[in-house]
Parts: structure tokens; C-alpha cells; sequence
């Protein structure tokens, strides 16, 4: 056992770069192959009988006396890990530790529960690293976002006094130059400031995101940097003239991308192989994504962790941020503000009323009245603030609360669909699969497989 154990610490202190820059298969791979050999040297070892008079390890639960400790969150896990985004399910006997770069990792097979007879293995998981590439004349907002996003993205188990729970994103800054120019709307330089990582630091990126900058015409080093990172099935993520930058490294040929509005046309003559859409927030390509102004980002980021993570620690993000909760990239990107009329204003409260009362049946003529004008207007008024009809957003709103209630609750279908407004499973099975394109069983399963 204690081999296996100094086996797998020499692998995991001596490798970390070598598993970054390896495709994710094959570290998906080596962590299995790690975590089985911990079983076995573990269940090896372990007996049911254990002697009652070995000594307790200082700072360590021993053995004889496990099942006399006071239980902890999550039926006898060690505080540290009962917390940790990545646990799922108290009563499995596996408890997570994220391992940082500044972290040595360890190794702790210990017996959990009252019976004794099962052992914790402490499994090796690299933290999800974004990369924000920072070029010369970058645009301070869009420079700033995805930090704020991700950085925001915190696990939702958490202590009653917290605000936060567990980081699940490192964040870095990368730079190929020691002073950048940051620059503000117009291009008006605002601060220089230089990076904190090299830019190599963005090969050892989970995802990367380009910010938008006056200065489109990337360095053979970004190039390849991206060009490298499209290889190995690295996310890539541009937000507003960052497009550009994707364009030049030829991620973008064949594929359907957008930009700033006033910046679309210009990507289409200069990249002829891109498939720009200038009417949407953002595209998601899967592997690469691209979205439109500057605030768009905010909705790309969030879109991004979402999909890491789920709709529940999204929406907490957003709580945090005081922003809404999601804008559909397939809304209109440049959306015409007639000068305001008597009676006219923002749909914030009707939207908010709406979000408060989506277990209750709400009508066109509810909403309209909520917002004291009549249906023929609310639907104008909508259409021009959200690109799409009152009714439809309601059924946004009912199934983006039907996701949260799936990731974080053990209620049944049935009970969500009550929840959530839908009042049948069936009306619900359907709206749910037409907008996730999966079954809300399938949702829940998927989504605990992923965590």
C-alpha cells in the first residue's frame, strides 16, 4: 500500500504540466488509473476487525475510534471535504480534494461511517483553469468579465455564515508583453498594466477567452497558442473584436460566429470562410464560441458555466453580479429604443413579478395588467425588450427553474412540474425536451454523472 501510495504522489507532484498539456482522455485516464490503484492498496489493508489499541495519528480520524467520532456534515466526512463542490452524495464513502498549483497534493485512505468497514479515498482533481488572453489596446470591459464571472462561480454548498462556497474556476491573465495598454470606448487609452502570467501560461488552459481590442492583428505566438489549444479540444471563447483574433488563427473557417454589430460586416469581408450572423448575442459551437458586444460577454461566460456546472450555481452568479439570469444567444443583438412614451418603461418589474409567481397559471392578460398597459402592447413592448413574446419568455422562465429543481433537489418530476407552473409532468416533458433537447430524467441523470 505504501507504495502505491509514493507511486501516486511522485506521478501527481512530478507530472502536473505533462497532464495539463495531455489530451483530456488520456487524463481522465491516468486519474482513473490512480484512484484504482488507491482502492485496491487500500482495500488491501483495511481490516474489519481493526486493533483497539493503536495509537490515534495526531490531526487524523484512527481507525479504532472512527465510528466514535461525532458526526459530521454528510454523515462522518472530515469538514474540509464535506464542503467541497465536487461531493454529491453523503452516503457514497468518497470525499474530493482539489489539488492547485500551489498545493501539494496528498493521499489519506481512512475509514468513514459508523460501520468502519468502507474507505475514503481521496481523489486527485485539477481545478477548471480559464486563460484570458490579454493583447495590446485590449477593451477594459471586456478584459474584466470573464474574471468576474468566473471568478464569481462558486459551489453552492457552503457554511450558513459564508457568502461563498469553494472556488470552481482559476482564473488567469496571460500576456505576451510586460506593459499592455488598456483601452476604454472610442479606443481612449484609460491605464497600461502589465500581465501577471506569460502567455504560455494560457497552454495549461482548460478555456480560453480572447477579450475584444483595437488591435486585431494577433502575434505568430497568439496564433499558435490557439491554434495549439483548437487541437487539443481546448474551449475557445471570444467576446466582441476577439473574434477577429479567432478568425486570423483559421478556428473560425466554416463556422457560423459573431461580433459587435458594427464591426459584423467588416468580418465578413476580411474572413470570407466565416459564417458571420450578426443578429444574435452569441454562437455556441461547442468547442468554440463567440459572442457579440461587450456585454454579450456576460451572457457568453455565463452560458459557459452553466454548462459546467449547471443553471443552479449560474444563476447564483448572476445573483451576485445583479444581472439577469440569462439572455438567450439567439436574441437580437441590436435592438432599436423608440423615444419614450407616456406609459412606456421598462418590463424589469413585470419580469420580476412574473419570476415570483411562476408555480401560479399566468395569463397574457395577467401580465399585461401587471404592467398597466394592454396585451397588444406588452407584446410590442416585449418583442423590443427581449426579442421575443411574453408567453414565450414565461416558458424561458419555467423551464430555467425546472433545471435548478432537477440539479438540486431529490423532487420528482411530478412535484417540480407543480413547482414550476407546467401542472402536469407530461405538459412539463414536453416544453423541457423542446427547449434542452433532453428528458428531465435524462437532465438529472446527466447532470450527476457530470458532478
Amino acid at each position: 500500500m505504501a507504495a502505491a501510495v509514493i507511486a501516486a504522489m511522485v506521478v501527481t507532484i512530478l507530472l502536473p504540466d505533462a497532464l495539463r498539456l495531455a489530451p483530456r482522455w488520456l487524463l481522465a485516464l491516468v486519474e482513473g488509473l490512480l484512484l484504482l490503484t488507491l482502492i485496491a492498496a487500500s482495500s488491501a489493508s483495511w481490516s474489519p476487525e481493526p486493533s483497539m489499541s493503536s495509537p490515534e495519528t495526531p490531526g487524523r480520524v484512527s481507525r479504532s475510534s472512527a465510528a466514535d467520532q461525532p458526526a459530521e456534515r454528510g454523515g462522518g466526512l472530515s469538514s474540509r471535504c464535506a464542503s467541497h463542490p465536487c461531493r454529491r452524495n453523503s452516503d457514497r464513502a468518497t470525499a474530493y480534494t482539489t489539488i492547485r498549483s500551489n498545493t501539494v497534493p496528498w493521499f489519506s485512505p481512512d475509514p468513514i461511517g459508523d460501520s468502519g468497514k468502507n474507505a475514503m479515498v481521496r481523489y486527485i482533481m485539477v481545478m477548471h483553469r480559464v486563460a484570458v488572453l490579454a493583447l495590446d489596446r485590449v477593451s477594459v470591459l471586456d478584459l474584466a468579465i470573464p474574471g468576474q464571472v468566473f471568478g464569481t462561480a462558486r459551489a453552492l454548498d457552503k457554511a450558513p455564515d459564508e457568502v461563498f462556497g469553494s472556488a470552481l474556476y482559476e482564473v488567469v491573465v496571460c500576456g505576451e508583453r510586460s506593459e499592455l495598454t488598456v483601452t476604454g470606448p472610442g479606443g481612449v487609452e484609460l491605464f497600461r498594466m502589465g500581465a501577471p502570467h506569460e502567455l504560455a501560461e494560457a497552454r495549461t488552459a482548460d478555456t480560453i477567452v480572447v477579450p475584444g481590442a483595437r488591435n486585431n492583428r494577433p502575434s505568430d505566438e497568439v496564433i499558435d497558442v490557439i491554434r495549439d489549444a483548437h487541437a487539443r479540444g481546448v474551449r475557445i471563447a471570444s467576446i466582441c473584436s476577439g473574434a477577429f483574433v479567432l478568425a486570423a488563427a483559421g478556428v473560425l473557417d466554416g463556422r457560423v460566429a459573431t461580433t459587435h454589430w458594427t464591426s459584423a460586416a467588416s468580418l465578413a469581408e476580411q474572413c470570407p470562410r466565416v459564417r458571420v450572423d450578426p443578429n444574435v448575442l452569441f454562437v455556441d459551437g461547442g468547442d468554440i464560441l463567440t459572442s457579440a458586444g461587450a456585454a454579450t460577454g456576460l451572457d457568453l461566460c455565463l452560458h459557459m458555466v452553466r454548462n459546467d456546472f449547471g443553471s443552479a450555481v449560474a444563476a447564483e452568479v448572476a445573483r451576485h453580479i445583479v444581472i439577469a439570469p440569462q439572455r438567450d444567444g439567439g436574441q437580437a443583438q441590436f435592438i432599436v429604443h423608440r423615444e419614450p412614451c407616456p406609459g412606456s418603461g421598462s418590463l424589469e418589474p413585470t419580469m420580476r413579478w412574473i419570476r415570483d409567481h411562476l408555480a401560479e397559471p399566468i395569463t397574457l392578460p395577467d401580465m399585461a395588467q401587471h404592467a398597466g398597459v394592454s396585451p397588444r402592447t406588452l407584446n410590442r413592448k416585449f418583442r423590443e425588450q427581449t426579442g421575443t413574446t411574453p408567453l414565450r419568455w414565461l416558458l424561458m422562465q419555467r423551464v430555467r427553474l425546472a433545471q435548478e429543481f432537477l440539479e438540486t433537489s431529490s423532487m420528482s418530476v411530478e412535484e417540480i412540474a407543480r413547482q414550476c407552473g407546467f401542472g402536469t409532468s407530461i405538459n412539463m416533458r414536453q416544453h423541457f425536451t423542446r427547449q434542452v433537447h433532453t428528458s428531465p430524467n435524462g437532465y438529472r441523470r446527466a447532470f450527476q454523472m457530470r458532478q
